[in-house]
């Protein structure tokens, strides 16, 4: 069975998509609430896994066009990084680390994927 080829409007779907989860779960939550829940833990470490993916999906369809959108290559290679470390050292992940990038850079993040959308579309 092959893959279907996925585009980088695709990808941007797909992260504004575990954007919308993340926000969802963490709307009201606070540190203590998310550190003690872990089936929480679980679900926003799994998309922000798939947030790292998909951009380093992107970034292998273009390789320019997430700095074009914001110069920032350390900004890039840190999501990516998340993706990497939650994945290959799942023991040395803070949980306090997680809990501030799904408060904190969400928005961010998806303004710059909102950028990348309208890039791609023009």
């Amino acid at each position: 069975m092959s893959k279907a080829k996925r585009n980088i409007i695709q990808f941007t779907y797909d992260v504004e998509e575990f954007i919308e989860y993340i926000q969802e779960e963490m709307t009201n939550k606070s540190f203590n609430d998310f550190a003690l829940d872990k089936k929480s833990i679980g679900y926003i470490e799994r998309q922000l896994e798939k947030i790292g993916e998909a951009i380093t999906q992107i970034q292998k369809l273009d390789k320019d066009i997430l700095t074009k959108i914001y110069d920032n290559k350390s900004y890039w290679e840190g999501i990516k990084g998340v993706r990497n470390r939650l994945i290959h050292e799942y023991w040395g992940t803070s949980i306090q680390m997680i809990y501030e990038i799904s408060v904190d850079e969400m928005d961010e993040l998806l303004d710059y994927i909102k950028k990348i959308r309208e890039l791609e579309k023009n």
